[in-house]
């Protein structure tokens, strides 16, 4: 009897066992714990979604070419500044790594594996000096899965953008001049009728004559420049002067020049003896203007003739 129960058990344990391996499936745990020990695949990693690429640069890029270009005009160094920072990736947890191939080092953007030859990394802005020339610089961003850097799926990870960069030294130019005896056929007219290429005047007073007030003689001859009414003399030159020269004459006051840059600054104030002549002296004087103000100090009577100017070095 007891023999008969102890069979009844074990086949019991049996069936109990069998009964519990069938509700097991041998396609393993599912849900998240699925999706957490599943192997990366092919599929797995084109859910990656790719980096969105915004590029900034300085000067600003014309995007009218393709690739954009960059055109940079200037004395040495010749720079050009590169800024990916408001890149982003729309997968939570992804960080970005920013990458630049200037095209100027010999090496080519991209090794043959499809991965990024980077001159530099790691920065979200670069500046980058060019000798002059014509180059093809590459930017690039992407994430820092490195499951994604293969070639099959690279797209999905990266995004790359190529310019032109045109780097165009700026040539030095030096020793242009300005210079004009005030002579012509112009009688009582504005002082704009002089026509000196480059130079204009302001302020009503300023006149071309070509008759000599009594005291002045030689080389106020045929035109020179005066002003009807008590006032400073103004011209105002399109390019940066680096010196003057002229003949002057006043009304017994000592005879005061300005000297403005391109901001109105006053850069220099060079001050003259009275100019009552004959002979009648030359005022001179260096240093970097856009503007010329001639005064006195009390009358502000002015006459000027020969005047001579030299460019600044561009």
């Amino acid at each position: 009897m007891r023999a008969r129960r102890l069979d009844l058990f074990v086949v019991s344990l049996f069936a109990v066992a069998q009964l519990d391996c069938a509700d097991k499936s041998p396609s393993g745990p599912s849900g998240t714990a699925a999706l957490l020990n599943q192997p990366s695949s092919g599929s797995a990693k084109a859910q990656n979604a790719p980096p969105s690429l915004v590029v900034r640069t300085t000067p600003a890029a014309d995007y009218s070419t393709n690739p954009p270009t960059i055109t940079v005009t200037s004395g040495a160094p010749i720079t050009v500044f590169f800024g990916l920072c408001q890149s982003d990736d729309a997968d939570t947890g992804d960080s970005l790594n920013w990458q630049y191939n200037f095209g100027d080092s010999g090496r080519p953007a991209f090794n043959a594996d499809g991965t990024f030859n980077a001159d530099t990394e790691h920065t979200c802005r670069a500046e980058h000096e060019y000798r002059e020339g014509t180059y093809t610089a590459w930017v690039s961003v992407t994430d820092k899965h490195l499951e994604d850097q293969g070639r099959d799926v690279r797209a999905l990870a990266r995004r790359s953008q190529a310019f032109t960069v045109k780097a165009v030294l700026k040539r030095v130019t030096c020793g242009v001049s300005v210079n004009t005896g005030f002579e012509g056929p112009v009688v009582g007219a504005p002082a704009e009728a002089l026509g000196i290429p480059g130079v204009s005047f302001d302020g009503g007073g300023n006149a071309l004559l070509n008759s000599i007030p009594p005291g002045l003689a030689p080389p106020f001859a045929n035109n020179y420049l005066t002003n009807y009414t008590p006032g400073p003399l103004r011209m105002n030159f399109e390019s940066d002067q680096s010196s003057y020269s002229f003949s002057y004459a006043t009304v017994g006051d000592p005879a005061i020049v300005e000297g403005f840059d391109a901001s109105g600054n006053l850069v220099f104030t060079h001050s003259f003896p009275p100019g009552l002549g004959p002979p009648y002296p030359t005022a001179s004087g260096s240093g970097t203007f856009r503007r010329l103000v001639l005064s006195t100090t009390i009358a502000n009577r002015w006459a000027i003739d020969n005047l001579s100017t030299t460019a600044a070095c561009e």
